[in-house]
């Protein structure tokens, strides 16, 4: 009988201790679930930054899409509203030597006001001009430049030291009316200087080298795509825009390598006159 209440108690005593360790994790269970969180836990952590980051890169994306837009808006513009004639094509790029090196980064167009100009067949007004060109005590800063008080005829289109010298006139002087476009302009350390990121290319079709050439007939200029009669033709203007952005105003940021580049062109046209042909 002791036997047998002996043996009861036994297997009670082992049945509990199984139902306990059945409701428990041993050690290395804990550890594993441990690490599997952690690995969980990790990836939604990384999930997390990569969402984040493609964020900030779209949204920072846009934001630039938007200043090249403002930029190019302003230009086309200006361009829409200009005036040619055989003495001006109505834009010209002017550059800037620095170093022995030239760099496009100034466009110059005839925006007459209501689109009557003060001499027709003449050059134009600097009162008639609109100057798009970084600025230049902050050389990030893009803006556009008017003279809307000067009187003075502009310099003659072969006259390159004249023009050189205006725009030296008004980029330094501050207290002209100008536009800011962007804060965000690329730039570069150029020697003694700064030199922001945009260039200017002008082509015309036909060239003023053309239109000048004693040896070259009128059916003979480069007319694009044969636009000419026997006493006009149509010229066409070409300008490109190459623009460098850095990723925010602060001038610690702008000798980075990181930027984003945006380009584009734009064109008009307008009538050149048999009879107002120069040949030199």
């Amino acid at each position: 009988m002791i036997m047998i209440k002996r043996l009861f108690f036994v297997i009670c005593f082992e049945s509990i201790l199984t139902e306990h360790r059945r409701n428990a994790l041993t050690l290395v269970e804990m550890l594993l679930a441990m690490a599997i969180t952690g690995v969980l836990i990790a990836g939604v952590v990384t999930l997390a930054k990569v969402a984040e980051d493609t964020f900030q890169t779209a949204n920072t994306a846009i934001e630039d899409v938007q200043v090249w837009k403002t930029v190019t808006r302003r230009i086309d513009r200006a361009i829409r509203r200009c005036y040619a004639n055989e003495q001006f094509p109505g834009a010209i790029v002017v550059s800037r030597t620095a170093e022995g090196f030239t760099f496009p980064e100034t466009l110059v167009v005839w925006t007459p006001i209501d689109g009557k100009p003060i001499d027709p067949a003449g050059r134009p007004r600097l009162k008639e001009l609109v100057f798009f060109m970084p600025a230049g005590q902050a050389a990030n800063e893009l803006r556009e430049y008017t003279l809307p008080d000067s009187q003075a005829v502009a310099p003659a289109l072969e006259d390159v030291t004249g023009w050189r010298s205006l725009v030296a006139q008004i980029r330094t002087n501050s207290a002209l009316p100008s536009i800011l476009l962007t804060n965000r302009l690329r730039y570069f350390s150029f020697g003694s200087e700064k030199l922001g990121a945009i260039r200017f290319y002008l082509e015309m079709a036909p060239s003023m080298e053309e239109w000048k050439s004693s040896s070259l007939s009128w059916e003979g200029l480069s007319w694009p795509q044969g636009l000419f009669a026997p006493d006009r033709g149509q010229r066409r203007v070409r300008i490109r825009v190459e623009i460098q952005l850095a990723p925010s105003p602060s001038t610690t940021e702008f000798e980075a390598p990181y930027c984003r580049t945006f380009i584009g062109s734009l064109a008009f046209y307008y009538s050149l006159r048999k009879d107002a042909r120069v040949i030199q």
